[in-house]
């Protein structure tokens, strides 16, 4: 990712003018093929944001310098955490013991290239779903309705048994 050879570089994306002859470049090669997908104004507009604030978040929230990321990729420290997952209280935690050496990995690259594409994936999912709101847009409160009956349903089915 570009924004892993220049840290620091995310957090000032998020103070600068994004009028600039740079950011008005990225908005359109991000946008162009959003509207040739056939995205609605509303739903390109609402993704284009989605995915802007995604790429920046994960460069701001994860940098390779966190004390988390350091850990992770020293072998050894990382053995050592996972030992550590393993070495706890299973009745207390058992998630941990079971998962905690497939969680704390050097995979970061792997785990932006899969939220990356899990919000792509819902985003084409979101266009091109008849059944659903689109994008931004509330449910009707006929769904609303239909859905809090179906749930009041649901419970007394399942009372009685």
């Amino acid at each position: 990712m570009v924004l892993e050879a220049h840290p620091g570089v995310a957090a000032i994306l998020k103070t600068r003018d994004p009028l600039g002859p740079h950011s008005l470049a990225l908005a359109e090669a991000l946008l162009a093929p959003m509207q040739a997908a056939g995205f609605p104004d509303r739903q390109a507009g609402l993704a284009f944001s989605l995915l802007v604030d995604y790429t920046v978040g994960f460069a701001i929230s994860s940098t390779p310098t966190s004390v988390n990321e350091q850990r992770v990729r020293d072998a050894a420290i990382r053995g050592q955490l996972h030992e550590f997952f393993r070495s706890l209280p299973p009745d207390r935690f058992p998630a941990l013991v079971a998962l905690g050496e497939h969680v704390w990995v050097d995979n970061r690259d792997e785990r932006f290239t899969a939220g990356l594409q899990v919000l792509v994936d819902g985003l084409e999912h979101a266009r091109r779903s008849p059944h659903r709101p689109a994008l931004g847009e509330r449910p009707t409160t006929t769904t609303t309705t239909t859905r809090t009956t179906r749930r009041r349903e649901d419970a007394q089915q399942a009372v009685a048994g």
